[in-house]
Parts: C-alpha cells; sequence; structure tokens
C-alpha cells in the first residue's frame, strides 16, 4: 500500500510541468485572488512556513494565509512553503509563477525565486536508535524538492510547493514587493504577496563561511547504483566526475569544508579506494596517487578545499586491498590488525611515501588522517603509531570516550551530540548525530521536524563547536529512487539528498532537510557577523542537546537576528 501511494502521487507530479503566460487573463469567479479559498475552483492555498512538512498523520491546521514578510540580508537566500488542497473537484491547468520583487531604487529579478514541488519519499513512522528488526511501520514524508511544477491536482489532494528566494549581493536596501500568482486554465485564482525587508548586512559565500560542515561523500555509490542498471562507468573517470559534479555542487553551496577520500581499499565498503596499493615481487609497496589526485582537484574546483579527510589506518574493516605482482597480478586482501606488526610495517611505508606525495601537491597542511568510532584503546595504538612517524601529522576522530592525552593529539575530533572535548588544544572541535539518537536528527518520520537540521549549527553555536558532521550525503541503500529507509536504521540516515533515476542521465534532488541545514548554516555565520555577545538569550535555547520543539527554539533565535539586522 505505501509503493502504491506514493507511486500515484509522483505519477500526479512528474509529468506536468508549469505551463505559465505572461498575460494571466481576467480573473476566475469566487472570492477575490487575495484570499486563500477561491470558491469555483476548489482550491485552498496558504503558506505554512519553513517547518512545516506533510506527512502520514501532519497536516497543516492554522488559518490560511497568503501573505509572507521577511528581514533578508544581501547575499542570503530565504526559504517558505506554499500548500495547495483541493476540495472536492479535480483542478486541471493550474500554474504557478513568480513576479519580481521591486523595491523603489532596486530589483530582485523573478528567476532568483525558485518553486519545488515537495514530493513524498517512503520514510519510517517513527524514529528509533541503533539497529531495529525490520520491516518496521513506514510512513510517507515528504521531503524530495523536485524541479517540476504540479499541473493538476486532484480532488481531496494535498501538495506542498518549496520556495526559495536568493536576494542579490550589492542590492539596494530598502522594501521590496512581488507575487506567485497561481491560475487555473490562464486565469488567477490567488496572489500570495511577498514583502522583504533588504538590510545593510551582507553574507558572505559559502566557501568563505567559518561553519566546519562535513558531510561524508560516497562517491562510488552512485556508480554501483547506475551500473546495477546496465551501465558502464569506470568509477573516477570523467564521466563519473561528470555526474558527481551537480551533487557535489550542492555539498559546496551549502559551505561544505571537507574532502572525503579513501586513501585504501577496505577503509569504508570494499572494492573502493582512490588510491592504488601494489605489492612487488621484491616486497616493496608502491602506490598509485593518479585517483586520489584527480578526486582532491575535482572538489577543490566546486570550492570545497579546506580538508582533505583521509580514510583510513582503520576503516570499517582492518584489511588493506591491493596487487600481488608475485601472484600474478592477482587481487588481496590483507589483514592489518591494530597494532599489529602487520599494520605497523604496512602502514610505515604508506605514510612515508604518502607524506611525500601530499607535499609535493602543497596538500599536506589540509590531509587530516580520520578515524571512526574507534575505541579508546585503538585510538591510543594508532596515535602511538603515527607519532613515530613525525609530529606534523594531523589526526581526526569520529567518536567519544578518548583519554584526555590522547585526544588531545586530534586535529578535528567530532564528538557524539551530548558530549563534548575535554581538551582545548583541538583546533576543529564539531559534532555528530548518528543512528543512537531520536532528536535531534536528519530522519524522515512523521515526529521528526525539517527544523531540527538548522537546530544543528544553533547547537554548535551555543556549545563552542565549530561545525556539524555526519554521514552520510549519498550513500543510497535501495534502487527504490525516492525509497530512504534504510534497513536497520532509521530513514534518512543513509543520505541527505536524492537522485533523479538510475541511469547515466541522473541529477541530483535536493531535499527539505539538506535546505534546513544551510537555513541554520547561514545563522550561525549571521551570528558570527553580528556578534555573539548580542545573541546571548537566544542562543541560550540551544545549550540542552535535546531538541523536543526544535522549530520553536529555531524562530525565536532567527526573529533575534532580525532585529538585530535592522539596527
Amino acid at each position: 500500500m505505501m509503493r502504491y501511494i506514493i507511486t500515484t502521487a509522483l505519477c500526479l507530479i512528474l509529468p506536468f510541468l508549469c505551463s505559465c503566460t505572461e498575460d494571466d487573463g481576467p480573473d476566475a469567479p469566487g472570492l477575490p485572488p487575495s484570499s486563500p479559498v477561491n470558491t469555483e475552483t476548489g482550491l485552498t492555498v496558504t503558506f505554512t512556513g519553513k517547518h512545516f512538512r506533510l506527512a502520514d498523520g501532519v497536516d497543516f491546521t492554522d488559518d490560511p494565509v497568503i501573505s509572507w514578510s521577511d528581514t533578508v540580508w544581501q547575499n542570503d537566500r530565504i526559504y517558505n512553503q506554499l500548500l495547495l488542497t483541493a476540495t472536492d473537484s479535480d483542478i486541471n491547468q493550474l500554474a504557478l509563477t513568480a513576479s519580481p520583487l521591486e523595491s523603489r531604487d532596486g530589483l530582485i529579478p523573478a528567476e532568483n525565486v525558485t518553486l519545488y514541488t515537495v514530493g513524498p519519499v517512503s520514510g519510517d513512522a517513527a524514529p528509533s536508535v541503533d539497529a531495529q528488526p525490520t520491516p518496521r511501520p513506514s510512513a510517507v514524508v515528504y521531503d524530495a524538492l523536485l524541479p517540476v511544477l504540479p499541473s493538476k491536482i486532484t480532488g481531496g489532494e494535498k501538495i506542498p510547493v518549496w520556495l526559495t528566494i536568493d536576494i542579490p549581493d550589492g542590492i539596494p536596501t530598502g522594501s521590496y514587493s512581488g507575487e506567485i500568482n497561481i491560475s487555473v486554465a490562464d486565469k488567477t485564482v490567488a496572489t500570495c504577496n511577498i514583502d522583504l525587508l533588504v538590510t545593510d548586512k551582507h553574507l558572505p559565500e559559502p566557501s568563505e563561511w567559518e561553519f566546519h560542515l562535513d558531510l561524508w561523500q560516497f562517491p562510488f555509490r552512485i556508480t554501483q547504483i547506475l551500473n546495477d542498471n546496465g551501465a558502464t562507468i569506470k568509477p573516477l573517470s570523467d564521466k563519473h566526475f561528470e555526474i558527481l559534479k551537480p551533487f557535489y555542487s550542492l555539498l559546496a553551496d551549502a559551505g561544505q569544508k571537507t574532502i572525503t577520500t579513501y586513501i585504501k581499499d577496505g577503509a569504508f565498503n570494499r572494492g573502493n579506494t582512490m588510491i592504488g596499493w601494489t605489492l612487488s615481487s621484491s616486497g616493496k609497496w608502491t602506490f598509485d596517487y593518479s585517483d586520489f589526485d584527480r578526486y582532491v582537484e575535482f572538489m577543490d574546483e566546486l570550492g570545497i578545499s579546506r580538508q582533505i579527510s583521509c580514510f583510513s589506518l582503520a576503516g570499517w574493516n582492518n584489511v588493506v586491498g591491493y596487487t600481488d605482482e608475485a601472484d600474478g597480478n592477482s587481487y588481496k586482501y590483507k589483514s592489518t590488525p591494530i597494532g599489529s606488526q602487520e599494520f605497523n610495517d604496512v602502514y610505515s611505508a604508506f605514510l612515508t611515501d604518502f607524506r611525500n606525495h601530499l607535499k609535493q601537491k602543497g596538500w599536506f597542511e589540509r590531509a587530516v588522517l580520520f578515524m571512526d568510532e574507534n575505541t579508546n584503546d585503538e585510538m591510543r595504538s594508532i596515535v602511538n603509531f603515527i607519532r613515530s612517524m613525525g609530529d606534523d601529522w594531523k589526526i581526526g576522530l569520529s567518536g567519544r570516550y578518548i583519554d584526555a592525552d590522547i585526544e588531545r593529539e586530534f586535529y578535528n575530533y567530532a564528538t557524539i551530540i551530548g558530549t563534548a572535548p575535554t581538551s582545548t588544544a583541538i583546533s576543529v572541535p564539531v559534532f555528530y548525530t548518528s543512528c543512537s539518537q531520536l532528536h535531534p536528527n536528519n530522519y524522515l518520520t512523521p515526529l521528526t521536524s525539517p527544523a531540527e537540521m538548522t537546530w544543528m549549527a544553533w547547537h554548535a553555536l551555543a556549545k563552542g563547536f565549530k561545525g556539524y558532521q555526519r554521514w552520510a550525503f549519498d550513500n543510497w541503500s535501495r534502487p527504490d529512487i525516492f525509497d530512504a529507509r534504510d534497513g536497520a536504521n532509521t530513514a534518512g540516515d543513509f543520505h541527505m539528498i536524492y537522485r533523479s533515476n538510475n541511469d547515466a542521465s541522473v541529477t541530483p534532488v535536493s531535499s527539505i532537510r539538506m535546505h534546513m541545514l544551510r537555513d541554520g548554516i547561514q545563522d550561525y555565520e549571521k551570528a558570527r557577523i553580528i556578534g555573539h555577545q548580542k545573541l546571548r538569550s537566544a542562543i541560550r535555547a540551544f545549550v540542552s542537546s535535546d531538541a523536543p520543539d526544535a522549530a520553536s527554539s529555531v524562530k525565536a533565535a532567527q526573529s533575534e537576528i532580525k532585529k538585530l539586522s535592522v539596527k
């Protein structure tokens, strides 16, 4: 039944592109266009706000409103949502168009207003922690931002439409007004008014943001999915990079700072590496960095260039995949238990060579040898080994409960939400959420608010973290493009965005979750520019790691920023 509901909804949405005309013709009969209800068509229109998410058991119950006022910065991006509801009859030949927003001295072009249909995905009925038995009860949750607009609504149906407005940099300050026009058969049936106060405050470009966003990339996953469906795309080939570019451009646009690199086969999933390892007949290790170099250079060109996270001396599997010349160039896996002589021998050879390569490329200062949720004893052994290879290596960990003397060796330390590092020597302290928290998180359930993603940056601000980390940006676990359920983990845990299809024409489909994470990062940057002291009362609400009402906390804090923006 769940698959039927989602397939039916998508079949209604996806085939219909917006058909707009410059002249919408005379108004339709019924109530005036400025009313949220048109009696002739049976269409109700309302702004719901950006923190509402339609889902099974979740509906918008406030009085409908069709006016939106906001205070914005130059180079800002703002968000809202419209909900279109048909009462009894089908509504055909529907179209939504955005006008420019104009002031006495300036103009925000219509193309700066982007409209998406919010598409339904398969989620879970409730969040759960850690691995849970499957199958679990599922639910329809609206999250995927589809770059098409509905041209019909079936009687009784609700369709959310997502809005973003990009405020040009250098635009004159002042009050700007525009509208979203909704027409049926070329006749206006509703006009949604937008009034913006543009202040003299300036938001830098995402590449210049200080917030340390670290969403782990799984670039091999897209080739695996496409090749399973008949494509023949070589990983890290020109075609692969062509496909990846729009996906990771979304990351860059959110202010991503780290490049997830795979320095061995066995860091994450077997068969995925960016460095080729070969053991010669004489027993010497050699390394091919060509894919690693191309990947780093590719991400640099997108503007993701602060840190190269190198996974991992101790990965999910304590093995190294390599080509064995002495055995006819066969491909093998060598076990490298942490603390063993095999570990020391293999990684002594690798780190010596890797250091030289990074130095030659001018990347050594950006490189961080990163581990994931290793135990205290494992990290003590790993850190002691790395330090035997040089005091200048940067070390990173996502984990917790590490002894203070080892913790002090970390450059980038991501602690699980609710914990914090004890050392002040850590250059980049961040926090992360995982499958072990119910709230706040990036889950797709009717009980999870999109505001929880905005909440993350405010929590970082309140607790003194420099950013937020999470796996994973694009580790899709199912072939169904709009099935976000992840087996044992709560839906949404494995990815922040979607994809349009499973063939070589694939394009990214962003999400409400991704937009709301970016919204919070903008707040972090605004708070930094305004000054934390001025926002002390707003920040206080985010000191706790618990977020039962993230939407209220975020709304209050953002209101405070808007007040300070005009002073």
